[in-house]
């Protein structure tokens, strides 16, 4: 049985393989005739070969006549290996797993290091391998380290990345340092920054962290970590203190940059915790205290983003949307948490002039910046209003704006 994760790995090892073994595919895309018919011939031990993904050939699935099991994509769950071992492990014969280990890339090899802790384990046992494997030479237990305990790591040490968060420990001092890697796939390194917020978070400045690892003549050959505190850094938590980091530093950003419409990249200036606009507003949406809030989750909602990504003004900190009418834009400045008018500016529906149009947009809030509103609405242009809102009623303000302003969407 040849195990794999992509319908198309099925595709390309069924063309190498077919030409020398009797080769059969199961997956998703056969139809309820083609499937029963396989599994016809397999039963029947009519093959050699069975290319198949992880996924679809699960649990409940039975071939007693399956001997030896090839993984060919690299995955590091300890359950995933014992289902699939557990495919080929139904009769009485001692079964044989074919792992494939690359060294040269240094993902992929810590994937086999967490697999192989696993394996280790099993021989130990004799739960699997009861036959004994004669290529195989035994090391001698002298030279054979195996570290297994619990330790404690400052949260500040640890490096996020991409999808896992890495920290060393030093098992032979001086120096001696083995690199532990946990996966986390809602970490990213621009999360650097929230670590002060997740100490306080989770109220410590240390995380517990149990490690296994296991080094023969000095060379790693298996390793695996894990941590109940690190899942508590899930993606509720990174969402909250991301939006407590942003709600210091972002809103109150000082001094101003030179440009006023600015993009989340331009927003967040070297610290990109947000990767678009709509996730920055999804946060803020989630508090309902901000005065404008309702209307924010209207014009979101209507935003033209397949045209415009949604641009942000500092002070007050506003947001800038864009909706598009049968016959105008409509470019909409509304303020966060100030009571300040929502301003409309109502352009000719041409999308290649929207760069003119959002310079012209800059240059009038460069004069809203420096003269004030007052001074701007007295001698606004042409293609500018405003909606008043009326806060006196939160629900009929709302439905109060959202009436005038829809009225003005041509």
């Amino acid at each position: 049985m040849v195990l794999t994760e992509r319908k198309e790995h099925i595709d390309s090892l069924y063309q190498y393989l077919k030409k020398s073994y009797e080769a059969i595919t199961l997956s998703g895309d056969d139809s309820t005739n083609s499937r029963d018919s396989k599994w016809k011939q397999l039963k029947s031990g009519n093959y050699q070969v069975l290319i198949t993904t992880g996924q679809f050939f699960g649990e409940g699935t039975d071939l007693d006549n399956a001997t030896c099991l090839f993984l060919v994509y690299p995955f590091s769950f300890e359950g995933k290996l014992i289902q699939y071992i557990g495919r080929v492990q139904r009769s009485e014969i001692a079964p044989v797993i074919y792992d494939y280990r690359d060294i040269k890339i240094d993902y992929l090899n810590k994937l086999f290091l967490k697999r192989n802790t696993y394996y280790r384990k099993l021989i130990r046992q004799r739960s699997l391998f009861d036959d004994p494997v004669e290529e195989i030479t035994p090391v001698a237990i002298s030279d054979i380290l195996t570290i297994e305990k619990e330790i404690k790591v400052p949260l500040e040490s640890l490096e996020f990345k991409y999808g896992a968060i890495v920290f060393s420990y030093t098992y032979k001092e001086p120096d001696e340092k083995l690199e532990f890697e946990i996966a986390h796939e809602d970490i990213r390194p621009e999360f650097e920054v929230l670590k002060p917020y997740f100490i306080k978070v989770m109220k410590t400045r240390n995380i517990t962290v149990s490690i296994y690892a296991e080094l023969e003549k000095g060379t790693l050959v298996s390793q695996s970590a894990d941590s109940a505190d690190v899942k508590m850094i899930n993606n509720e938590v990174i969402e909250g203190v991301r939006f407590r980091f942003v709600t210091k530093t972002i809103l109150g950003k000082f001094p101003l940059p030179e440009r006023n419409v600015l993009d989340i990249t331009e927003l967040q200036a070297g610290q990109p915790l947000y990767e678009t606009g709509e996730e920055l507003i999804a946060d803020i949406l989630k508090q309902p205290h901000f005065k404008h809030h309702q209307q924010l989750r209207y014009l979101a909602e209507k935003h033209a983003g397949h045209i415009l990504k949604i641009r942000f003004v500092l002070q007050p900190f506003s947001f800038v949307f864009l909706l598009e009418g049968e016959e105008m834009y409509h470019v909409i400045l509304e303020t966060l948490d100030t009571e300040e008018a929502s301003y409309l500016w109502h352009f000719e529906k041409q999308r290649s002039l929207l760069p003119v149009f959002l310079k012209e947009l800059d240059r009038q809030l460069d004069i809203i910046r420096k003269q004030g509103r007052h001074t701007f609405t007295t001698s606004a242009p042409e293609n500018f209003s405003r909606i008043v809102h009326d806060y006196s009623n939160e629900q009929k303000g709302f439905i109060t704006w959202k009436y005038m302003l829809e009225e003005r969407l041509v």
